[in-house]
């Protein structure tokens, strides 16, 4: 079972929740965000780190994996290998497109209605496949193809397992895809960071 959490950073502007999610934190944990220099990468990682935290309270053998982008912090959790990305929809640049994407993922996105969408759906698909793999960015994005419009069909030599994907178009203005071994995803749940130390 996969299970994903996504936590607002807003909340985290507040120097006394900040301080006091922050002790909760591990070293390693906090000094990750120590030598973070912008307030705004500072809070999502803090938000990060309790969402993996609270993941593993919940589960202590779970396998998680972290994201953040905007004021949006993810955790995904699984009992096997699992990646997770999440985006804030912005412009998409499609040189970045064109230089990282597989030359069908591209053609793709070129003849999409909705090419700021799609950029991010894709981009989360690939990243969130790249971190279940555990090569993250060593893997070469266009060494494996995505095909949203068959169902997150997946095109691929990196080994021979087999992936599942779900995207969440929960949260207004972001991408969300989540990639596992398992194909038993839960629905998102959103975390309030005030609540946890209540």
């Amino acid at each position: 079972m996969v299970k994903l959490y996504y936590a607002k950073t807003d909340s985290l502007c507040d120097p006394t929740l900040f301080s006091e999610l922050y002790l909760l934190m591990t070293e390693e944990r906090r000094e990750k965000i120590d030598r973070l220099k912008k307030d705004d990468d500072k809070r999502l990682s803090l938000a990060a780190g309790v969402l993996n935290s609270f993941a593993l309270l919940l589960n202590p053998d779970c396998k998680t994996n972290l994201s953040h982008s905007g004021n949006i912090a993810l955790c995904a959790a699984g009992d096997s290998d699992v990646g997770c990305d999440v985006e804030k929809i912005k412009e998409a640049n499609l040189k970045i497109a064109e230089r990282f994407f597989a030359p069908s993922e591209y053609e793709a996105l070129c003849k999409n209605s909705e090419p700021n969408r799609f950029f991010y759906r894709l981009w989360t698909a690939k990243e969130a496949f790249m971190k279940c793999t555990r090569r993250g960015f060593s893997l070469p994005m266009s060494e494996f193809e995505i095909d949203l419009a068959d169902g997150y069909a997946l095109t691929q030599k990196v080994n021979d397992k087999k992936y599942f994907f779900r995207e969440y178009n929960d949260i207004p203005g972001y991408a969300v895809t989540c990639c596992s071994l398992s194909d038993d995803f839960c629905d998102i749940e959103e975390i309030d960071l005030e609540a946890l130390l209540r």
